[in-house]
């Protein structure tokens, strides 16, 4: 994969169950072993459900070709959908 610059992320929760994330921070790396916490450190806010999406513009877009998203608090079990844009 190459490197590109990231932008913004989606998170939505279950597809089907009450489960969704309530908060997390997003990571970043160019070779998978040294990582970064995007926008200084942010803890994003995740969903109030299941069904909405959220979305976060990165007040400072990165580039990278590996990003984790770690989840921080949570509604049920951790289950969610989420992506990433350029």
């Amino acid at each position: 994969m190459h490197k590109v610059q990231w932008r913004s992320i989606t998170v939505q929760g279950s597809a089907s169950k009450n489960r969704y994330l309530t908060s997390f921070l997003i990571q970043y790396s160019d070779d998978n072993s040294n990582f970064y916490v995007a926008d200084d450190g942010k803890i994003f806010a995740g969903n109030k459900n299941h069904n909405e999406k959220v979305t976060h513009v990165f007040k400072k877009p990165f580039y990278a070709k590996v990003i984790r998203l770690m989840p921080l608090t949570w509604k049920g079990e951790i289950e969610l959908r989420w992506d990433a844009f350029y």
